[in-house]
């Protein structure tokens, strides 16, 4: 990811170095209109349809991965190679997370909204997002 976001040409077998992490985040910092971290999806949709003036984004969860609780965790030396190979992805990460947290962790009246969006979503999102997908397809 890191890679990717520093415009790296051959992001799938670079070696991602401290200037390429510093390129990546120099990119967040100024191109990106939002980041949202997967965990907080909801909240910052939220934030995001606040900002750009859209209307309540209700949508459909879909291709949600059904991985078994019982999977085989790699041994201590195989997590210590992956953290190592991955440790500017998860700096990247961490960051993104944090910026993301100073954000809706300081706005007073997203708790209530997270609330009831979760709640009207869960009742009315398939069908609005059904009506939407239609209109946009077919009309």
């Amino acid at each position: 990811m890191t890679q990717m976001l520093a415009g790296a040409g051959d992001f799938h077998h670079g070696v991602v170095t401290e200037k390429t992490f510093t390129l990546a985040l120099a990119y967040l910092e100024t191109l990106l209109a939002a980041i949202i971290p997967s965990e907080r999806f909801d909240e910052g949709l939220l934030l995001l349809a606040r900002d750009l003036g859209w209307k309540t984004p209700y949508y459909l969860r879909r291709k949600v991965g059904r991985h078994p609780s019982n999977a085989t965790q790699p041994d201590s030396e195989a997590l210590r190679a992956i953290e190592e190979q991955n440790r500017y992805d998860r700096q990247l990460y961490d960051r993104c997370v944090a910026r993301f947290a100073r954000r809706a962790d300081t706005d007073p009246d997203l708790p209530d909204q997270l609330l009831r969006f979760r709640k009207t979503n869960a009742a009315l999102g398939e069908a609005v997002f059904l009506v939407r997908e239609f209109k946009s397809r077919y009309l």
